[in-house]
């Protein structure tokens, strides 16, 4: 609170060119300001106390007398003092605005301090931001919504602020952010919560924040079990498959769908960092991986051939599988040209599937702006258009 001693002493001088303190009260003021410079402060308020004897004290004395304790209150860190002075000076009403935002910033931050957040709230409900706008306050008053209690007002003026972040091009903060997750988490506001962890997601991607957002996803009453895959495919691209049995089901969901070759690439990766092939079920990890390996070896001989019975294919299914297959054994420029004929065939069957099967396949090419046109397109109410945004908001800002 040191400002307020600036504050104290450079208005002191300004003012004294219009108004003017007796001597009796201009002495000893004098004094003290000497004693607050050479930082003592105890006598500095010693010196100010001769002063209470004296009568009719004009309102500008009273003022400089105020003016001085809040300083030397300050400047010694007597919180209970900076408070008493720090109010009887805005209340005087000879503050101009600018000075009386900063007295405003000062005292609030005293009653935040105090956890007094109900003082705190009233202070900044009238804090002058046409001629100080200070986004500390901002943040201090949402916070001070939030310690007591009222989550709702909490929340309203922290997407108040977002939103103005987000019109203007910035990035909102990070801690506006996460204290509106919180605030819907204390409502009970299930669709807030994701809302404002879909922000976090896109604007401060981390792992732990990635987890809880696909998790929130696949736990939705309308996601659609058929897209379990889709899911973990994304969780593998932001780091996510980090359990045995995150890795096990994700191979059998690729398994069961007709793609061993990435069945056999997701074990690869669980044994590569030692996250498989340990522990209880070691021999069934190894299991897996060998049936894995033993269908994808035979898939890597039938696929040539079963390019001319896709092409045949009434639908554009065929064509969209097998060359996801050629996707998943790195040969992306022949699997994603068998897709995208298939999209154009037309007549597939969850055709919002099949897209953000070509958009993953686009991305694992590193082909990502057609990628981003392709998510565009993805709709349904099934967990589908989510992904969809979700693939976005990771090529947008990946993890660092």
């Amino acid at each position: 609170m040191a400002v307020l001693a600036t504050i104290s002493l450079s208005v002191s001088v300004a003012c004294a060119e219009t108004e003017v303190v007796r001597p009796a009260i201009g002495k000893p003021l004098q004094t003290s300001q000497a004693l607050l410079t050479a930082g003592k402060y105890q006598e500095a308020l010693a010196a100010l106390k001769p002063l209470a004897a004296i009568p009719d004290k004009t309102p500008y004395e009273i003022y400089m007398i105020d003016r001085t304790r809040v300083a030397i209150a300050s400047a010694s860190g007597d919180d209970t003092l900076s408070i008493a002075e720090s109010e009887a000076i805005i209340q005087s009403g000879r503050l101009p605005l600018t000075e009386q935002a900063k007295f405003i910033r000062a005292l609030a931050s005293l009653y935040n301090k105090q956890q007094d957040y109900k003082k705190t709230i009233s202070l900044l409900s009238h804090y002058p931001q046409e001629t100080d706008a200070d986004p500390k306050m901002r943040t201090l008053l949402t916070q001070a919504y939030y310690r007591s209690d009222d989550f709702v007002r909490a929340s309203q003026e922290l997407q108040q602020d977002i939103q103005a972040a987000e019109s203007l091009g910035r990035t909102p903060a990070r801690g506006a952010l996460s204290m509106l997750s919180n605030c819907a988490v204390k409502l009970g506001d299930k669709a807030g919560y994701v809302s404002a962890l879909e922000k976090l997601v896109a604007y401060y991607p981390t792992q732990e924040a990635w987890g809880e957002l696909i998790y929130r996803l696949e736990t939705r009453p309308t996601f659609s079990p058929h897209l379990l895959l889709d899911v973990y495919r994304l969780g593998r691209i932001v780091g996510e498959l980090n359990k045995p049995v995150d890795f096990m089901e994700m191979a059998r969901l690729a398994l069961n769908a007709g793609f061993p070759a990435e069945a056999k690439d997701v074990l690869s990766q669980g044994f590569g960092t030692g996250i498989l092939g340990s522990g209880a079920d070691a021999i069934r990890h190894k299991r897996m991986r060998e049936l894995a390996a033993k269908r994808a070896a035979n898939d890597l001989k039938t696929m040539r051939q079963s390019e001319a019975d896709a092409a045949k294919s009434r639908d554009g299914s065929a064509l969209i599988g097998l060359g996801y297959e050629y996707v998943t054994v790195g040969e992306f420029d022949n699997g994603i040209s068998l897709m995208e004929q298939g999209l154009r065939k037309g007549d597939v069957k969850h055709a919002d599937d099949a897209k953000l099967h070509l958009a993953y396949a686009y991305v694992l090419a590193d082909r990502k702006a057609k990628a981003t046109q392709l998510l565009k397109t993805v709709q349904g109410s099934d967990g589908a258009r989510d992904l969809a945004r979700y693939w976005q908001m990771y090529l947008d800002r990946p993890i660092e």
